[in-house]
């Protein structure tokens, strides 16, 4: 299947939609924005898709967004103001593509691990979230495994129970007091 036929916006009341590995994806049609209802988009493993739709952000109840393994341009996703869930862990990124309008204020969260090329990026994208991620209102995980040069994080927002930075390379640590709650977590889990 190459594309989703555009009758997909006939489906109301459509509250998750999965399409991992569909590997001969290469786009969705523009009209999914009005499946109002989605909450749950996965395209995990999609690896032709070449765009998402631009107005993605107009899906007022998208909670969960998966987009691994993908490597297509992300559009502004500043008015999901629902998103909770973003994945984009091990995405090979094209430069441009890591917008700064990602909604944090309401991620729960948030895995950028292992993604690829977001050194082109001058680490900016990156940077900048890491900085804001104390402004965070309740973020519970944090993925940044597998970097090659992690920027510090001046301090972790204190409802962090996960943060998974394996295999990655930090030039310096978050503030010990910083993670006291995310080894609180750990603790309470295999303790």
């Amino acid at each position: 299947m190459k594309e989703l036929p555009s009758s997909i916006e006939l489906l109301q009341d459509l509250r998750g939609l999965g399409l991992n590995n569909c590997k001969n994806l290469e786009s969705l049609p523009d009209n999914i924005r009005n499946l109002s209802s989605l909450r749950t988009l996965m395209l995990d493993g999609c690896s032709k898709l070449g765009k998402l739709p631009e107005d993605l952000e107009r899906m007022p109840c998208l909670e969960n967004l998966s987009l691994r393994s993908v490597s297509c341009r992300l559009p502004s996703l500043s008015g999901l103001s629902h998103l909770r869930v973003l994945h984009l862990d091990e995405c090979n990124l094209t430069s441009g593509v890591m917008r700064r309008d990602i909604p944090l204020c309401s991620l729960k969260v948030l895995d950028l691990s292992g993604v690829f090329n977001i050194e082109e990026e001058g680490g900016i994208f990156l940077s900048d979230r890491l900085m804001g991620i104390s402004q965070l209102s309740n973020p519970r995980a944090l993925g940044l495994s597998h970097y090659k040069k992690l920027s510090p994080i001046p301090e972790l927002p204190p409802s962090l129970r996960l943060l998974d930075v394996h295999s990655s390379i930090w030039n310096s640590l978050p503030p010990m007091h910083s993670l006291v709650n995310c080894l609180k977590s750990t603790n309470q889990l295999f303790g």
